[in-house]
């Protein structure tokens, strides 16, 4: 997806260059013109747009291809020759170039006046639309040519929650003014049929769903035919005072009776049950955030699969109860604090964020009012029915426990006041000199020619008559269990050595998302135990490789 700023741009540079080429016509009446994959000209727009765009002229009859040449050289690369001749339309397109007025830096998506108003449920249904539209790359450059800041945009599961989560923060910032027109500006440049491709037909059923959409919030898009871009307009703010009043009523009424059809749906026996799950789940789950912070540079896999079972259970019955599109409280504005434990130091410091509880708590807590408030409306009770449900918790109760009795005596360890040692005296001893001193240089050993073991129950890999002893249940212990239940030799997918590791088990969850924060956990694993062997049992030899996200053991 192009921002239709650049678009234009690209279009007018096409249409001038065929102009130029109109003084040289080929004795057919006809124009070539070459397009080659290293530009000269610093204003000239990619080999592929340029390529797309003479077809897209070609297409509306603006232009009449009539040969298509390819070429290939060592030097510049596969470049091509198109022969066409020009069309009366071509003059006016070219003559409109004259009347195009200069763009302001400024999105121009709506007026200077305008009021940002629009609900997140209105937002959430519009970004679900943009996320069909194009990769999720292309989505990321759409934005950022839109004026979004790139640390704006997070990945995501999916394209259009990526895309919602910048509209709902542009939309609750403190910079309302600046935000609101770049807001505007991607729902309006979305419309756009210059966006990927001419296709009017096709910008013109979007505009009529955005619109659809658009009208609970008293908006709708438009052409300004004059500045030749899309607006977003409020009916209300046009209305006069009686009749925006009258609106005004009428809304506030919708609304009323939307609650109360949701109460009434809320208030059923097993959904009820499933608030007060709800409310007990998000309870444990903000403990395992605080005791995680405590400590984020060693996460337990037991504390990683007891954050992970609850975050999956939580937005499990949310979005089970409709919550995320409920009238009654809005759920969309708090997200998950992690994707897991594991993943999380390193994520937080690529945004330059601090991870600790302090930053992390008012997001959480004030998700947990939301769900405090909702299990106060339905007078929920603080009681499980479900005593499968109720024992699960209590296990992970149990593991909190725990973790909290161990943070507690290191606190006290550190406390201690430290052994003062005694301060090594530095003795100089002057030798014959008659006298030599030898450097043993031990020689390095080939892994191939070694017998190797693995003692799971002691976390020690054995390489002859050397041990390599391993952190017991961290990383490499559950990777190296991994790798010797299969054979040398073997690629094992990186999704497999994932699920040991982090306790992220398919048939629980699903598969784990093939994004960077995940499979770099296996990665960086392998590489730790690599170095490890190496330095025990000095070795050159990589105990493990990986390629195309799978590892296997070289010996």
């Amino acid at each position: 997806m192009i921002p239709k700023d650049q678009f234009d741009q690209d279009y007018q540079y096409i249409l001038k260059k065929i102009k130029e080429k109109t003084q040289n016509l080929q004795s057919d009446n006809t124009i070539a013109l070459y397009i080659t994959p290293k530009q000269t000209d610093s204003l000239a727009p990619s080999d592929v747009i340029q390529v797309k765009i003479i077809e897209e002229l070609n297409k509306q009859n603006i232009i009449k291809i009539v040969n298509r040449i390819t070429y290939k050289n060592d030097n510049t690369g596969t470049f091509q020759k198109y022969e066409f001749k020009i069309l009366p339309k071509y003059y006016e397109e070219y003559n409109k170039l004259g009347s195009v007025q200069k763009q302001d830096s400024e999105p121009k998506a709506i007026d200077s006046n305008l009021q940002l108003t629009l609900k997140p449920k209105c937002l959430e249904m519009i970004a679900k639309e943009i996320g069909h539209l194009d990769s999720e790359i292309n989505l990321q450059k759409f934005l950022i040519g839109c004026g979004v800041d790139k640390e704006l945009i997070e990945d995501r599961p999916n394209k259009w929650r990526m895309v919602y989560d910048v509209m709902l923060r542009l939309s609750t910032s403190d910079n309302k003014p600046k935000d609101a027109l770049t807001l505007f500006q991607i729902i309006c440049q979305a419309v756009h049929p210059f966006l990927d491709k001419r296709d009017e037909a096709r910008a013109e059923k979007l505009l009529r769903r955005f619109n659809s959409i658009l009208k609970f919030d008293s908006a709708s898009i438009y052409f300004d035919e004059q500045e030749k871009v899309y607006k977003i307009k409020f009916e209300v703010d046009m209305l006069p005072n009686a009749e925006q009043e009258k609106v005004n009523e009428e809304t506030s009424k919708h609304y009323e009776s939307l609650s109360k059809k949701d109460l009434l749906f809320l208030c059923r026996p097993e959904n009820k049950e499933k608030i007060s799950l709800l409310r007990k789940m998000y309870i444990l789950l903000m403990d395992v955030v605080s005791i995680f912070c405590e400590n984020p540079s060693e996460p337990t896999t037991e504390l990683n699969s007891a954050y992970q079972y609850l975050d999956g259970q939580v937005w499990g019955i949310i979005n089970s109860l409709k919550l995320k599109c409920s009238s009654i409280d809005n759920f969309s504005r708090y997200p998950s604090p992690f994707v897991n434990l594991f993943s999380a130091e390193k994520f937080f410091q690529e945004q330059g964020k601090e991870l600790c509880w302090q930053k992390i708590r008012p997001g959480m807590h004030a998700m947990y009012g939301e769900i405090e408030n909702l299990h106060q409306v339905v007078n929920g009770s603080d009681i499980l029915s479900e005593p499968d449900e109720q024992e699960k918790l209590n296990e992970i109760e149990l593991t909190l426990s725990e973790c909290k009795e161990e943070l507690e005596e290191h606190k006290k360890q550190d406390a201690l006041p430290k052994p003062i040692l005694p301060i090594p005296l530095e003795v100089t001893i002057n030798t014959p000199q008659t006298s030599k001193i030898t450097n043993v240089v031990m020689p390095k050993v080939k892994l191939s020619a070694v017998t190797i073991k693995y003692d799971d129950n002691a976390a020690i890999l054995h390489f002859g008559d050397q041990k390599c002893q391993l952190p017991p249940f961290k990383n490499e212990h559950y990777l190296c269990r991994t790798l010797f239940e299969h054979n040398k030799d073997e690629a094992i997918d990186w999704e497999i050595v994932y699920e040991k590791i982090t306790g992220y088990y398919e048939k629980y969850y699903g598969k784990p998302s093939n994004i960077r924060n995940n499979w770099r956990i296996v990665y960086d694993t392998m590489q730790a135990l690599n170095q490890r062997i190496k330095d025990t049992v000095n070795t050159d030899d990589d105990f493990l490789s990986w390629q195309e996200k799978t590892i296997k053991r070289n010996y």
